[in-house]
This record gives C-alpha cells, structure tokens and sequence, in this order.
C-alpha cells in the first residue's frame, strides 16, 4: 500500500486509515520528502532566476518603450497614421481585445514593426490588406482617438 494523495482533503481523509494500516511512517516521509523537493526547487530556481536571469512570465518580457509614455496622444496618432501610409490608404479601422485592426489600400506603404515600437504596440502582422497591430487590452482607446482624429483630419 502506498500514499496516494491527489489533494489536501483526500490526504487527510486517508490519514486516518494508513495510521490504522500500519504505513503512519509512509506518511512522515512523504512530509519529508516533500519539504527537501520544495527546497531543492525553490534554491535551483533562485539561482536560475536571480544569479542567471532566467525571463520567467512576467519578468522581462514585452514592455513598452518608454518613448511611448512620453509622447502625447496626439502625437502617437499622427505616428500610427505616418505608419500605415498616411490618411488616404486607410480603409477601415477596427479593434478587438488586444489589436488594433486596419484595412489599407496598399499594403507596400505600411511601416515595419521597428516603427510601431515607439507607439506603444508590442508587434504587427501585415498580411495582404490587412494590418494588426498588437496593443494590449487598452487598444479600444487608440482606436477611437484614431477615429477621431481620422474625422477630423480633411481627406
């Protein structure tokens, strides 16, 4: 008989058990054991995390450009028309949870991703017609100050 234990409230139901089946020393080892493998665990991945920067979710990933932060809305939405070829190749704008989706006229005029960086956008796929340019959750906001300043601009 061994310990099989697939969470918290079996194990404790079954203490009781293999106390009364003679294996309570199976237990105590299983505890031991337990606490040296989240030592050996947690020390290994200090290491690899903090001595040898090992990028774990979360930890230097995809971070904005700090140029993004500085610049005005006004100035971001200028860039973002400047990259998809100026106001005349823009078709349509669209958005979804996390990318800004544009329809252009000609796809040989829209920027590469190294000059969308500075916008803010955390990549961009240009396929045919179609641009996606990856904001994150907040590219609602950039598509109606896009809207709004393509409304206002004259054609």
């Amino acid at each position: 008989m061994g310990i099989h234990a697939f969470g918290l409230i079996e194990l404790l139901t079954r203490i009781p058990m293999m106390v009364s089946a003679g294996i309570g020393g199976d237990l105590v080892r299983f505890a031991l054991v337990s606490i040296v493998f989240f030592g050996v665990n947690y020390g290994l991945f200090r290491v690899l995390i903090v001595k040898f920067k090992l990028p774990t979710p979360g930890r230097m990933g995809n971070y904005l450009d700090e140029s993004s932060e500085s610049m005005s809305e006004d100035e971001k939405m200028d860039i973002i028309i400047q990259n998809l070829g100026g106001r005349a190749n823009i078709a349509e704008i669209d958005a979804c949870m996390t990318r800004l989706r544009i329809t252009v006229n000609d796809p040989q005029l829209v920027a590469e991703y190294a000059l969308w960086k500075p916008t803010g956008a955390l990549g961009a796929v240009i396929k045919e017609q179609g641009v996606q340019v990856i904001y994150g959750p907040g590219v609602d906001v950039i598509k109606s100050k896009l809207v709004e300043k393509l409304s206002a601009q004259p054609a």
